[in-house]
């Protein structure tokens, strides 16, 4: 099974555990329709085909909230357009300065520095937030951080690249599944730490959530494509035999 394919799989295996939990939430509810935002969250968040997911609703006697996942999708449309893919804090930069490095090694014992070994290894991984930063600040959660802005994270454990020596850095998401998703644009190391940063979806995650984190894999790959096939160029470049040029 080549790297898409597990990644596929991985994306079903993850969408219908979800799927199940949003299923009994109808089933309790006695409700005859599966929440549009939920269908919308399947999709937009994990991945997961709306059509898979219309096909086993119905064969669990439910349908999907069409109305709503329309409003959902709309919404999202509107955002994109709008801008945002970098939050409505869209331009700004999330960074530790050295009083904040300071800050968090004074925390070294709850904050340690992060174990980014996973990176090497392909699939997800499961972390805990042991940090949340906003403007120079470390909030217990993101209760209080506006909707949409930019604002940072550290794991205890990650698999995302940051950019160091020439290497660009991962983008992803960072989830608690069903209920939160934190959407990374950026991952940039500070002494060993490794800070995301990027925006809140929805939901609400607060220090020592357990969670899951996952890289853009097409993004990753196209990265990957991308490094194989300069050298190859260059060595076509510089192999081709040179222009015969008349006197």
């Amino acid at each position: 099974m080549n790297e898409e394919e597990e990644a596929f799989s991985r994306t079903l295996d993850r969408g219908e555990k979800l799927f199940d939990g949003y299923l009994q939430k109808a089933i309790e509810s006695k409700a005859s329709n599966l929440s549009g935002s939920d269908v919308w969250r399947l999709y937009d968040t994990y991945g997961f085909p709306v059509d898979l997911t219309r096909l086993m609703a119905e064969e669990n006697g439910v349908s999907v909230d069409e109305e709503e996942f329309s409003k959902q999708q709309e919404a999202a449309k509107a955002l994109s357009r709008a801008g945002k893919g970098s939050g409505a804090g869209a331009g700004e930069v999330v960074a530790f300065d050295v009083h904040d490095i300071a800050a968090v090694e004074a925390k070294k014992d709850a904050v340690p520095k992060t174990d980014d070994s996973f990176k090497y290894q392909s699939g997800n991984v499961n972390a805990h937030i042991k940090l949340i930063y906003r403007d120079h600040a470390f909030p217990q959660d993101t209760t209080l951080i506006e909707g949409q802005k930019s604002f940072g994270i550290l794991l205890d454990r990650t698999n995302m690249y940051a950019e160091q020596g020439g290497q660009e850095y991962d983008t992803g998401s960072i989830t608690v599944d069903g209920k939160a998703e934190f959407v990374v644009e950026n991952v940039q190391v500070y002494g060993g730490y490794v800070l995301h940063t990027g925006y809140l979806k929805y939901g609400v995650l607060q220090v020592g959530d357990e969670v899951v984190v996952q890289f853009d894999e097409v993004r990753y790959l196209s990265c990957q494509l991308f490094l194989f096939s300069v050298p190859l160029f260059l060595d076509l470049v510089l192999t081709e035999r040179p222009l015969h040029m008349s006197a």
